[in-house]
């Protein structure tokens, strides 16, 4: 989806989009990803468990994350018309536990890459969707609501860059931890 919007409306700085494999597997993928591309990476957005019921939930926010980046991607959601929910607890390990993070973006933070991960929350409200890795986890529960919401948010981030990016790095004096 992001790629043919990208042909007819150039993102405003430069991105990359990639697919990993093997994230179960010790996020494998993503861990020889960012091998190669480190530095050519100012943020990177993880999404996993997109398009499932629940709210949009920002996790990941690790300390490399700090007012200026929750900020700008408050006001894309909120240009995009979407909720992006940041619960405390996420905010709490992400930062002072990063080695739980145990998604794609977890190998960007731990390269000294601001990253965050995307996630449609779940099911009735419940931290992680229910279904997630089990034999309920079925292609039928894809809504195409919540899809149209990440597509309408990741086309919305493309036409600013976040802070630092397309600039110079990000040395702010604000210590603000997010």
């Amino acid at each position: 989806e992001l790629a043919a919007h990208l042909q007819t409306a150039p993102p405003a700085f430069p991105i990359i989009i990639a697919f990993t494999a093997r994230e179960e597997d010790g996020l494998l993928g993503a861990e020889s990803l960012v091998n190669v591309i480190a530095s050519d990476v100012g943020f990177a957005i993880a999404l996993d468990l997109i398009g499932t019921d629940g709210t949009l939930t920002l996790t990941g926010a690790g300390t490399l994350i700090r007012r200026a980046e929750l900020q700008y991607l408050a006001d894309m959601a909120a240009q995009a018309n979407v909720t992006l929910d940041a619960p405390v607890p996420h905010r709490i390990v992400s930062r002072w536990w990063p080695q739980a993070e145990r998604s794609d973006h977890g190998p960007f933070t731990r390269h000294g890459i601001r990253a965050v991960q995307l996630y449609h929350r779940g099911h009735a409200g419940d931290l992680i969707d229910l279904a997630y890795h089990s034999p309920f986890d079925r292609p039928s529960r894809i809504s195409p609501l919540r899809l149209a919401e990440i597509a309408a948010l990741l086309h919305t981030l493309v036409t600013a860059p976040p802070p630092g990016v397309g600039s110079r790095a990000n040395a702010t004096t604000d210590d603000d931890a997010g």
